[in-house]
Formats: structure tokens, sequence, C-alpha cells
């Protein structure tokens, strides 16, 4: 695993997870990259069969949207099965403390924290290292090291011709603390 570090002053950054831009490069594990496996897919697939809907795989919201799907939607279900998935991938790559932060998310996160973490773009921070770099002062260097993680991403879209489904994709975002 290789991790990339960088120095920033605090003051220069918003305060919204979403909104940090990151500027170290990061690389990732080919377990983190490679793309879902069936077994990585049944949690999603429960959850779709459980609300009697279709689901696909490898197909954007853009994608989806070019098919004449509407209203594009996020599932919180979905999102707990984005989390957990990439809490599983966390974890064969051996990155424990990526694991640990993505676990407590799972658990204690807000709503809104893990949509950040699952629908956002862009260079994510925990909120506890958002929390953390704020109460060091607007003036502290704080350092920064940076890896990607990838998951499972999954939206809900009503169909053209009536009915809803469940569309998938693999994302990776890039993670500091």
């Amino acid at each position: 695993m290789k991790r990339r570090t960088f120095v920033s002053a605090i003051a220069s950054l918003p305060l919204s997870p979403l909104a940090l831009s990151g500027a170290a490069n990061a690389s990732t594990s080919s377990s983190m990259s490679a793309p879902a496996t069936a077994a990585e897919r049944e949690p999603f697939i429960a959850i779709a069969k459980a609300k009697g809907v279709p689901i696909t795989f490898n197909a954007s919201a853009s994608s989806m949207k070019a098919e004449g799907a509407q209203n594009i939607h996020l599932d919180m279900n979905m999102v707990n099965a984005s989390i957990a998935n990439a809490t599983a991938r966390a974890k064969a790559a051996d990155r424990s403390e990526l694991a640990a932060k993505l676990e407590r998310l799972a658990a204690q996160g807000t709503a809104k924290q893990k949509t950040d973490f699952v629908m956002g773009t862009g260079t994510y921070y925990f909120p506890e290292d958002i929390e953390k770099a704020v109460n060091k002062g607007a003036s502290a260097a704080t350092t920064h090291t940076c890896q990607v993680v990838c998951l499972t991403v999954c939206a809900c879209y009503s169909r053209p011709g009536g009915g809803t489904g469940q569309a998938c994709h693999q994302v990776c975002r890039q993670i500091c603390s």
C-alpha cells in the first residue's frame, strides 16, 4: 500500500468534507480498485430483492438518465451497504485505520455524513479529522495522509415505462486524514 503525505494550512481549507481539496496524489492497491465481486454484490441484490426492484451493475447515473431514467435519488439502505463494502475492501487490503474510521462512520455518522462519503466527489475527510483540524486552529499547519478507497454505489431511479430500479457502479474516492 502506497500512501502520500502532504502539509496544508487549515486557514485555506473550507470546512465541508466535499469541498476540501487534496493536494496529494494517492494510489490504490488492486484489491481496492478491482470491480465488485459476486459476493460483494450480494448485499445490494438482497436489498433490491426485498424492495421488489430490479438492479443493474456498472451503470452510471448519467447513463441511466441517457436511457430515460428519471428522478434518480438515493436509498439509505444502499448507502449503508456501500459503506460496508468499502469497509470490507479496506480490511482485505490491510488498511485497519481506514476500516476503523469507516466502521465509526457506519455506526455513528449522520445520514448526511454517510451520504457525503458515498455520493460525494473529490477528496473526502472523515468528520473526526475535520474536527481535529478545526480544533488545532485556523493558522496551524496540518499533515494529511491520503489513500484511495473504492466502493460500490447504488442509486434508485424511475424507469420510463413505470416502476423503479437500482443502478450500481464502482466509485473510487481519495480519503485524507
